[in-house]
């Protein structure tokens, strides 16, 4: 992946970012809640991946050896990402819940 490629992948990501912060708002505004409630751990836990998707974008442009982001070609980080979204979810339903 060249040095380019990475830095949209960071601006994609910034974008997601803002696109995921005004609907977190908007979800605000039409829920009288004080607190945190339930749906709103889904926001943090998409706020925690997108950062974890740029931090792989740069991770994978270093030319450092890290085996967890090289071995053929990113494809540990591809592969985990539904399971590491629904488990993290998962466990903080059950957290929640129980």
């Amino acid at each position: 992946m060249s040095r380019e490629h990475g830095m949209e992948v960071v601006g994609s990501c910034a974008g997601f970012i803002f696109i995921v912060i005004l609907d977190q708002i908007a979800l605000r505004g039409q829920v009288a809640a004080h607190g945190i409630i339930y749906f709103e751990y889904f926001y943090f836990v998409v706020y925690l991946l997108i950062l974890l998707v740029a931090v792989n974008s740069i991770l994978l442009n270093q030319k450092k050896n890290i085996w967890f982001i090289q071995y053929k070609d990113n494809q540990l980080p591809t592969v985990l990402y539904w399971p590491t979204l629904l488990g993290i979810l998962l466990i903080i339903t059950a957290a929640i819940f129980y």
